[in-house]
């Protein structure tokens, strides 16, 4: 049996951690959810869950963080082929699939900005991942156009 690196141990432990939050923060809501439940849950101790994320804060939007990535690449790779009036609907289409499908998931997050709009920092910090999950669908919208041969419908920064 192969033994694993301690970089490989380092991201299957953090992948447990943040599957094990996944489903706590979707079955409880982030208010309920406990650091100790989710290190339960992925098998580790409240502290080795603090020592690699910090505060349910910061565990939550390493979370968001793999989602907003994890939508970013699927919508790129969705958007490929696609351009024009057609391409724009095709990508509508599957947005309101997926918001439909992952009911729970736009409530937490709404959970969440509320929490974080109490707190400065957090405020910022979830600012700036939501500024990348604009910035990534701009620019896959661009792109839809670009391969029409037409202009974006609106500057990036105003998507």
């Amino acid at each position: 049996m192969n033994r694993l690196s301690r970089a490989e141990q380092n991201e299957r432990n953090r992948a447990l951690v943040l599957d094990a939050a996944r489903r706590i923060f979707l079955a409880r809501g982030y208010h309920a959810a406990t650091l100790d439940e989710i290190a339960d849950q992925a098998g580790f101790s409240r502290g080795v869950v603090q020592s690699r994320f910090g505060n349910k804060a910061d565990l939550f939007l390493a979370l968001l963080e793999e989602q907003i990535a994890e939508r970013a690449a699927q919508i790129a790779r969705l958007a490929e082929g696609l351009s024009g009036a057609e391409g724009m609907r095709v990508l509508r289409g599957h947005g309101a699939r997926r918001n439909r499908a992952e009911l729970d998931w736009g409530l937490l997050v709404i959970e969440f900005r509320v929490h974080a709009a109490r707190d400065p920092d957090l405020a910022r910090r979830y600012a700036a991942l939501h500024a990348r999950t604009r910035q990534a669908l701009a620019e896959v919208i661009t792109g839809i156009h670009r391969r029409a041969g037409q202009p974006p419908p609106f500057p990036a920064q105003d998507m």
